[in-house]
């Protein structure tokens, strides 16, 4: 608004008063009043959602078959465990005088002394035939001991094999069990979703500045620019 300074000494504004010059000027326009927004008396909520996750993890079903899955693979564990120790021992056990490599080791020891001995008596130990026996002896030790290794490394995959066999047994009757859990809830109608309502709060519109819908448990809700209901939380 316009001030006019008037001549007097103390130079004092003052006011200048309706017909007077200035009148008017500068004056602050109050702001409109806030619109009235559009809004529904009510809108429907999702009363009830069952907890899918919870029906299924409690079927009895399906826990059973879970149970039994669990039985089944510890046991299918302790036989691979066992089976594969076993082909440890008896191939390469340290201290076990019968294991495959020492048996390997022991014939091996045992050929060399018996080809020297047989040199010696033929008055060839010191010639070229008793390197050439140890040659030989030394090389089909090695082709006996890589035919044991393949042969127990064939063992252990196969103890391997039934545990993943196990396992897959396991994973296939569990999906099973959970397809025929999820029809039964499905056919349930206690499990079927529900729905509520919730009607229109002007406090907690102004407070928000959208409409607000609240449902008897006290939850609030809006709609996004599709019209689908969307939650606020709780008031």
């Amino acid at each position: 608004m316009a001030l006019i300074i008037d001549n007097t000494p103390n130079g004092q504004p003052i006011v200048p008063r309706r017909g007077q010059p200035g009148w008017g000027a500068g004056a602050v326009t109050a702001p409109p009043a806030n619109p009235v927004l559009q809004h529904l008396a009510g809108i429907r909520t999702p009363g009830y959602t069952p907890n899918y996750t919870d029906l299924l993890n409690n079927d009895p079903g399906l826990m059973g078959v879970r149970n039994d899955n669990q039985f089944n693979l510890a046991q299918a564990a302790a036989n691979r465990d066992a089976a594969i120790n076993k082909l440890s021992y008896g191939y390469q056990g340290s201290g076990n005088r019968f294991s495959t490599l020492q048996q390997l080791a022991k014939q091996l020891k045992d050929t060399i002394f018996q080809g020297t001995k047989s040199n010696a008596a033929a008055g060839m130990l010191h010639s070229g035939e008793q390197p050439f026996m140890e040659t030989n002896a030394n090389y089909t030790h090695d082709l006996s001991k890589y035919d044991a290794g393949r042969q127990y490394e064939d063992s252990v995959n196969q103890a391997l094999q039934g545990y993943l066999g196990a396992r897959q047994q396991a994973a296939s009757s569990e999906q099973a069990a959970i397809s025929d859990a999820a029809d039964r809830m499905a056919a349930n109608p206690i499990h079927q979703p529900t729905e509520g309502y919730a009607a229109y709060d002007d406090n907690l519109t102004s407070q928000y500045g959208r409409p607000v819908y609240r449902d008897m448990s006290g939850k609030l809700w809006a709609t996004d620019d599709q019209g689908n209901t969307i939650s606020l939380g709780t008031a």
